[in-house]
């Protein structure tokens, strides 16, 4: 989230072919150069701000988790971005909530369980605008 006008330019001359810089939809969308996409990316959902800015327990990141889940899912999809950071998410008075979460996502029908590179890889091999 702290690109110049450059960046997305820099990145694809690299080989990359998405950011996560822009948290303004939850679809991937084209940039103005032509083969660079934004991937989603959640403010509302990383772990850093959620546990360290709002001093939020492991239960309540669970339903938030979840919550956020069941509208998109009702909503009829989207990319559910989940930035975690290990040195956060990662410890145990939070792992087991991040678990049981993902146990409930991925155990729902029709979800796509993704990276973000496998994200791009198929909106830019599917979507004719982004080419």
């Amino acid at each position: 989230m702290t690109e110049t006008f450059n960046t997305p330019e820099l990145l694809l001359d690299r080989g990359f072919s998405y950011l996560l810089d822009w948290c303004s939809d939850d679809r991937p969308f084209p940039l103005n150069v032509t083969g660079m996409i934004s991937m989603p990316y959640s403010v509302d959902l990383n772990d850093l701000g959620i546990f360290g800015q709002r001093n939020v327990s492991g239960g309540a990141y669970e339903e938030m988790v979840l919550d956020h889940f069941e509208v998109m899912l009702a909503e009829g999809g989207g990319v559910m971005a989940l930035p975690l950071h290990p040195f956060v998410t990662g410890q145990p008075l939070r792992f087991k909530h991040l678990a049981r979460a993902l146990r409930e996502i991925a155990a729902t029908d029709g979800v796509w369980l993704s990276t973000a590179t496998g994200i791009a890889d198929h909106y830019l091999a599917t979507a004719s605008v982004a080419r």
